[in-house]
């Protein structure tokens, strides 16, 4: 068997050769593949003609294919009228879903992405769309802390006005009257602005 199969696997069809050594067709590739044995040279163009010949016979056309005025039964029911509205011009709900559900795949791909996994969709991303996304987030963060150091600031103008020293570093704010407290965060706050991490976490957009 194995002798056969080895004479006759370059320059015969899998199909036919299966059959007549009585195995499937899975296990007559496998068992080709184990072996090293591949087809010869041209395989396929020399038979080519043939090859098309009997893939027309084993999947010929639809007889209506073609015919004028022909449809699939019953699809009239359920194709798209002339004069209908879609949803999503006239209900901003199945928008927003639409939009919802389109999101929340794009973060799963991106989650792929970045830790390396096998990815599940066909959409057009990379490693830049992640770093973009992180940076917009990065940024939102930003916002987010300098609006309330605002709004501390705001809520509480007497406790801050009394104080002798301000300092900013970064997004943080700092009040102090003491002269040892605030020699110390001047002196951070110079040492951090030769930081170059903590200057691209910092700076404005």
């Amino acid at each position: 068997m194995l002798e056969q199969l080895k004479q006759e696997f370059p320059t015969r069809y899998n199909r036919e050769l299966a059959t007549e050594l009585g195995v499937s067709f899975r296990s007559l590739i496998r068992k080709a593949r184990e072996l090293g044995y591949e087809k010869e040279p041209g395989f396929l163009d020399k038979r080519r003609d043939e090859i098309t010949r009997m893939a027309m016979e084993t999947h010929p056309p639809h007889p209506m294919k073609g015919v004028k005025g022909w449809c699939v039964p019953n699809s009239q029911k359920t194709r798209f009228q002339p004069g209908n509205i879609s949803a999503m011009s006239i209900d901003r709900n199945v928008v927003r879903k639409c939009h919802a559900k389109r999101n929340a795949t794009i973060d799963k791909e991106l989650h792929r992405i970045k830790n390396n996994l096998p990815r599940k969709t066909k959409l057009n991303l990379s490693k830049n769309h992640y770093m973009i996304k992180e940076n917009e987030a990065a940024k939102s963060h930003r916002q987010r802390m300098k609006e309330s150091a605002e709004k501390i600031e705001m809520l509480k103008p007497n406790d801050t006005s009394k104080r002798k020293y301000k300092v900013v570093i970064g997004s943080a704010v700092h009040f102090t009257d003491d002269e040892g407290r605030y020699k110390d965060l001047m002196n951070k706050k110079a040492a951090l602005a030769n930081d170059p991490l903590f200057q691209l976490k910092h700076q404005k957009y």
